[in-house]
């Protein structure tokens, strides 16, 4: 659509033929009679033979910021689109895996605060789908490394936040600072929506992530100097 109307634009300024093929062909109306169709039917045709995890699995290049932006968008826009009927489209049951929730995970770190953020909508959204194949897959595959990426991604914060207002606080960072505990408070929300969603496996394995991850090696021994939390996240591979 944006295609076509930068086309007619050009058109309208430079060749008067393109409006007249548009209007000769009656493309409008052609849109109006796509925009009228049941929108279940286009969905499934989209997602049907595979080509969708083709595209969700192919390795573009991330390094350019635009192709990145476009993916992850994709996956997004996917996510939205989960439901009991759908969700069949994305996993594999005779090879469980996900190819749109595990491709989201590898994310998760990205220094582009945006990326992070989609990240989590995605998995939210498939962890709202309830599905049991796809929770047991999550529990079984990818729940333990990435709950626990999430307690040293929040343990890092706070040791951040901690060198910023400890001893001497510096108005210089407070821009810096204000960042940090919007990501904080974005990561707090985000393990709330989770929990909201009562899914016992997966609770039962955050709780545990975030019990022995982070509040007891950070906060329990902070109160020892014996003990020290290690800043450098551990990389977990899923």
């Amino acid at each position: 659509m944006r295609i076509i109307s930068e086309i007619l634009i050009w058109g309208d300024q430079n060749d008067s033929s393109v409006i007249d093929f548009f209007l000769e062909k009656n493309i409008l109306g052609h849109f109006i009679q796509y925009m009228k169709q049941k929108a279940g039917r286009c969905i499934n045709y989209l997602l049907s033979n595979n080509h969708t995890n083709t595209i969700i699995a192919h390795q573009f290049d991330f390094s350019d910021e635009e192709v990145m932006a476009y993916y992850i968008s994709f996956l997004k826009a996917l996510s939205l689109r989960l439901n009991s009927e759908t969700i069949h489209f994305f996993f594999n049951e005779a090879n469980p895996d996900c190819g749109l929730y595990v491709e989201a995970l590898k994310f998760f770190s990205h220094p582009e605060s945006m990326v992070r953020i989609a990240v989590r909508t995605i998995t939210l959204n498939v962890y709202r789908v309830n599905s049991k194949e796809i929770i047991n897959f999550v529990h079984r595959k990818t729940a333990v490394p990435y709950f626990a990426n999430i307690s040293w991604s929040i343990g890092t914060l706070a040791l951040d936040i901690n060198s910023l207002v400890c001893p001497n606080y510096n108005y210089k960072a407070r821009s810096k600072l204000e960042d940090l505990v919007a990501e904080n408070l974005d990561y707090l929300h985000y393990i709330n929506d989770i929990l909201s969603l009562e899914i016992d496996c997966l609770n039962d394995v955050l709780c545990d992530q975030l019990l022995h991850r982070l509040f007891i090696p950070l906060h329990v021994y902070s109160l020892s100097k014996r003990h020290a939390f290690q800043k450098t996240a551990k990389s977990v591979c899923y």
